[in-house]
Parts: C-alpha cells; structure tokens; sequence
C-alpha cells in the first residue's frame, strides 16, 4: 500500500500576535504528523503478519505434499469411486470399439449393402464422435465442470442405450436413418469415453495422482476395446445380430449403473470424490488464515 508522506512544516510566523498562531499550528502539525506515522507502522505491521503467514502456510502445504509424495498406483486404485469408473470406462469401450469395427460388416453382410456404400455409411459413426469432442470441450469447461461432469456422461450413455436398440430396428428401413442413428450414437459414445479417461481421471486422481489415474481408466477401457474382436464373431454366430446389438444395450446400460455411486455422492455433496493429497495442500492454502490475521492486526485482511 503506498502511504502519504509526512505533512510539511507551517510557515515561520514573524510578528508578535501572529507567534501563538504559529505555536498553535506548530503543535497540531507535530500532533498530525505523529498519528500518521503511528498508522504507518500499524499497517507496516499487519502486511508484515501478512506476509509471514503466508509463509508458514505455504512451507506447511509443502510439508504436506513432501511427506505424502506422489500417489502410488495402489493409492490410486484405492481412490473413492476409482472401481466405478473402470468398470464404466470398460463397458463404454466395448459398446464403442463392437460398433467401429463390425458396422462395415453388418452393413455389408446383412444389410446387402456393398463394400463401398459400407465403407462410407460407417464413416458417419466417426462423423458424430468429431462433434462429440467440441460438444463436450465446451459443456464440461462452461456448464459442467467438476463434479456434474457426471450429468453430462450418464444421459449420454443412457442415449447411446436406447440408440443401439433404434439403429436395430430401422437400420433395414432406410439408409436416412442409418446416417441419422450413426451421428447421434458416435456424437454420445464420446461423451463418456474422453471425459472418464480425460476430465474426470484428473479430477479423481488429483494434482499428485493425475497420469496414474488416467493411464489406470484408459487402460480398463483399452481392455473393453479388444473384447469386440474377440466376443463378437462367436457371440453373432450362436445368436445373431439382433441380439449383439441388445448385448451393446446391456453393456451401455451396466456402464451407466456404474457411475450412479459416485453421481449421487457428487450431487449429494456438491464436489468430486476426496482424494487425499491434493485436499491437504487445498486446506493449507493462506486464505484460511486471513480472518485471523485481520483479528490479530485490528483491521479486516487484505
């Protein structure tokens, strides 16, 4: 804060009456002067409070991290709610990776569409996932960011549900609602997939756990994605294509079952699940401290 400087000294008096003039405002500008400077080292005094315990509480955050240190992959696996977001993240690679790679061939083999007209129809599933992305970038940051980052990822995944059965059905109708069901279902497929192992592992895992919970709900939906390639053929070849896509119902539906722990908790108790870290650093934050120091200093903290 920039303090006024000290008042100049009145003018001299040279005349008799005109003497206890100048005494009297010689005294009160001596008076003046020490009240100014009295404040000036009050407010010295409080920005010096001020300034060392803001140094003790960023020394103290600093112990708190350097005595727990980076989580370890066990201690992430351990976080609130990390076994919902794995099974989820799964069941959501499934569901996308069984549609990426044999909607070609249904389109193809039973559809009686040709290799070409396959090819391109496919690509609008990849149509819909690009304007996923910037339809999530922009929710998540602005509206949902945080712990309601789940309100965007369960109706998604609920639509995703509903959108395999609807593509089952009228797929045979007309090519208009191929194109249509395949840009709605790669639009909300994405959803899901890129904020749980996005937005929402860095959230869970926190500033001393963040690359290890991504790489731990990216690795779990990785793994959902080389089911497909597996499951698939013989899954279709015992009982049939009509039933594979009530199987990617299924699977949309238990990785919507399995955020609804940590969706009630997150509405329940407005923030994401704890993590234990980065909350420590967060309560030793120099803010806490301000109302004290105003006490302490007489005056409210800056």
């Amino acid at each position: 804060a920039i303090l006024p400087a000290d008042p100049p000294p009145p003018p001299l008096r040279s005349s008799g009456g005109i003497s206890a003039v100048g005494a009297i405002s010689d005294a009160a500008w001596h008076n003046g002067a020490r009240s100014l400077r009295s404040s000036r080292a009050s407010v010295e005094a409080r920005h010096s409070l001020e300034s060392l315990a803001a140094s003790h509480a960023a020394s103290g955050a600093a112990q708190v991290v350097g005595s727990a240190g980076a989580l370890t992959l066990l201690d992430v696996v351990r976080l609130p709610g990390m076994y919902y977001y794995i099974a989820s993240s799964f069941c959501v690679k499934f569901v996308r990776y069984s549609i990426l790679l044999w909607l070609p061939f249904y389109l193809s083999e039973v559809l009686g569409y040709t290799q070409a007209t396959a090819g391109y129809l496919s690509s609008c599933f990849e149509v819909g996932g690009v304007s996923g992305y910037f339809f999530i970038g922009w929710t998540s940051d602005k509206l949902l960011n945080g712990p309601r980052r789940l309100l965007i990822i369960s109706p998604s995944i609920a639509i995703v549900a509903v959108g395999v059965l609807v593509f089952m059905l009228t797929s045979p109708l007309h090519v208009g609602f191929i194109v249509a069901c395949l840009v709605v279902l790669g639009l909300f497929i994405n959803v899901p997939e890129n904020l749980l192992g996005g937005a929402v592992a860095q959230d869970l895992g926190g500033r001393q756990g963040t690359g290890r919970a991504t790489g731990i709900i990216g690795g779990a939906g990785t793994l959902g994605a080389v089911f497909p390639g597996l499951v698939v053929p013989h899954f279709t070849a015992v009982a049939g294509w009509p039933a594979f896509f009530v199987l990617l119902s299924v699977m949309s539906v238990l990785a919507f079952l399995a955020l609804l722990p940590p969706l009630v908790w997150s509405l329940r108790a407005n923030k994401p699940l704890p993590t234990t870290v980065s909350d420590a650093t967060h309560d030793a934050s120099p803010v806490s401290i301000k109302p004290a120091l105003a006490d302490s200093a007489g005056g409210p903290a800056r």
